[in-house]
């Protein structure tokens, strides 16, 4: 893990023993499609190459801006973009760090194909 998010974030995961392994697979659990504005709502504010940008001006900064400090409400529930759905997507969209969430590139330069190839085999079992 690279840069000083990628660092700080393995040095969280690891301070409550996970491995980098176990780190990659944590992170990307957030990709069943749903985030909370406040775990992103200050990358609204950062250019807009940082986010798609249709995404960013028509649905998070009308929704989150709505109720910014409003956690219960509904619409601080935000779907992932279409855009960052899909393992081939989202793989894409880390390595361009145009993710959602600020961590959804950290894990993108580590890449662990014994262990990726378990995951896949996972689910495709069922």
């Amino acid at each position: 893990l690279q840069g000083r998010l990628g660092q700080a974030h393995s040095a969280n995961f690891a301070a409550k023993g996970f491995t980098p392994e176990e780190l990659v697979i944590l992170s990307g659990a957030y990709s069943i499609g749903k985030a909370h504005c406040f775990s992103f709502n200050d990358r609204l504010t950062e250019p807009n190459s940082e986010i798609n940008a249709n995404y960013h001006d028509n649905v998070l900064n009308k929704t989150c801006y709505a109720a910014p400090n409003e956690t219960t409400l509904a619409n601080n529930i935000r779907d992932i973009d279409v855009a960052t759905l899909g393992p081939r997507r989202q793989r894409s969209t880390r390595r361009s760090t145009r993710g959602l969430l600020p961590h959804s590139s950290v894990a993108a330069p580590l890449r662990r194909p014994p262990l990726l190839a378990i995951l896949r085999g996972d689910r495709e079992r069922g």
